[in-house]
């Protein structure tokens, strides 16, 4: 039962700190109550790691995007073709861009996916939520975290 508890606890953390959802959106989507979401988030000071992210994949890719814009816009300003060093830093810029991207959108998707499945699972079938199925998601969890 502890070990249920504790994936919980991971799973409402990233919900809040990488997701940015809200205490009482993450205690309905956990069905937890808002006063056990609130402690875990005061107890580990989950507001001040979701602004320590500096910057989310999302911003980072406009970021990238702002960076190319700058060089070719420059070019086209000066009326010339882009050199040798522009040209690569526009193709390193739009590699870094697309992983990004590509690595926002999976991960949003597997959460979505995880966060879809849990709800349906307690709507529907709520002694499937066993803890070895649990200890499977904080695993997927941690791992995916980690990542970040």
């Amino acid at each position: 039962m502890k070990q249920d508890r504790i994936n919980q606890q991971q799973y409402a953390r990233m919900l809040y700190v990488y997701e940015g959802r809200e205490i009482a959106e993450i205690a309905e989507t956990l069905g937890l109550a808002r006063s056990t979401v609130y402690a875990w988030a005061q107890n580990e000071d989950w507001k001040a790691e979701r602004e320590g992210k500096t910057i989310s994949p999302a911003a980072l890719a406009a970021e990238f995007k702002r960076s190319m814009l700058v060089i070719l816009n420059r070019a086209r300003e000066e009326k010339r073709a882009l050199d040798g060093k522009e040209s690569d830093a526009l193709a390193k810029l739009s590699k870094a861009r697309e992983s990004v991207m590509r690595e926002s959108n999976y991960m949003g998707i597997a959460f979505d996916v995880l966060d879809k499945f849990q709800r349906f699972l307690r709507d529907h079938s709520p002694e499937l939520l066993t803890v070895p199925l649990n200890n499977a998601i904080g695993d997927f969890l941690k791992q995916t975290l980690s990542r970040l």
